[in-house]
Order: C-alpha cells, then sequence, then structure tokens
C-alpha cells in the first residue's frame, strides 16, 4: 500500500493515527499493522495499492467507520481536533461518526458497501 499526501504549508497535523494493528472480526490474521499517520488542514491523501492491501480498511479507520464495535479488533491511537481515542483488545469506544465527518472526509471506492454496513448497524440497534 502506497500513501501520497499533499499539504497546506506551515499547518499543523489534527489527524494522527498511531495504529498498532487491526484484524476483522472473521479473520485470522491482521488487516492493518504498524501505521504513522499525520495528516494535516486542508490536505489530500491518496492511498493506493493492490486488492486486499488494506485501503478501505485503513479508510474507514481514519473515517470513525471502523473498527465495528464489539466485533474487530484494533490496538492503536486515533486523534482529531483534541480529541483522542485509544483503542485496545479490552476497549474498543464509539466515535460520533457525524462530529467526525465534519474533519475528515472518505470517499470510498464501492459507496454500496459503506451504505450496507451502516444498514446493518442500524438493523441490529432496532432489534434491541
Amino acid at each position: 500500500m502506497d500513501m501520497k499526501h499533499r499539504g497546506s504549508s506551515g499547518s499543523t497535523a489534527t489527524l494522527h493515527l498511531s495504529l498498532g494493528s487491526f484484524r476483522y472480526a472473521d479473520a485470522d490474521r491482521d488487516t492493518l499493522r504498524a501505521i504513522e499517520l499525520d495528516l494535516s488542514p486542508g490536505s489530500l491523501t491518496i492511498i493506493a495499492g493492490d486488492s486486499g492491501s488494506g485501503k478501505s480498511t485503513l479508510g474507514g479507520v481514519l473515517a470513525g467507520m471502523l473498527p465495528r464495535q464489539g466485533a474487530d479488533s484494533c490496538e492503536g491511537t486515533l486523534a482529531l481536533a483534541g480529541q483522542r481515542i485509544d483503542y485496545s483488545p479490552e476497549h474498543s469506544p464509539r466515535i460520533d461518526i457525524a462530529g467526525w465527518a465534519k474533519h475528515v472526509g472518505l470517499l470510498p471506492q464501492d459507496a454500496s458497501l459503506y451504505l450496507s454496513r451502516i444498514r446493518q448497524t442500524v438493523a441490529e440497534e432496532l432489534v434491541f
């Protein structure tokens, strides 16, 4: 996976990711491992790589859509606009997606995949 980043000069990073590992609930190995990333305000970052290299997963983590509460395993820290979120196997906090989206945008390759995840989550919440 390759990352290209273009930021505005003189700005300070507002989005920081220090990811030890990320693993989907049904996976037998980590999808992401050892990623350090700082993104500046007004910057454009392109993540490119082969199919299955973790691009969409990284985008989901940065956008606050992953890890899924009570399902995926994530170890690391995500910080944005003064808010710090620490993930561990024992603690997977929920992110206010609407608030997060005010600062971070994600353009997924297949938007229907993300929409189906949202529908599934809403359906699960309605059951209770």
